[in-house]
């Protein structure tokens, strides 16, 4: 079976590699872009390269639903996942500092 040809797009370099250190984990063979900025993923992205896009909602510069808006444009069948920022990892949302807990 191929791996399955995955982005992670998050502006923290942690939460990149906790995305990874799950990946490792699964039980199927897994081949990972990373990137941390949407202008770095749109400029990676072609339609068909990636089987799923794992993309942070909260990213500086073009957030995560900007890249996903320029994304549909060209691929309207790519999987796309919001995954949940892990605890206690502080996130900038419309100028201010927010932490989950």
């Amino acid at each position: 079976m191929e791996p399955l040809q995955l982005a992670v797009c998050d502006g923290l370099p942690q939460e990149r590699e906790n995305r990874i250190c799950l990946l490792k984990r699964a039980p199927i063979s897994t081949v990972c872009a990373l990137s941390g900025r949407g202008e770095a993923l749109l400029k990676a992205f072609s339609p068909g390269k990636f089987d799923l896009l794992l993309i942070d909602i909260y990213m500086s510069g073009m957030t995560g639903a900007g890249t996903v808006q320029k994304i549909r444009e060209t691929d309207e069948r790519v999987l796309i996942a919001f995954p949940p920022p892990a605890q206690n990892t502080p996130r900038r949302v419309a100028g201010f500092w927010c932490k989950n807990t």
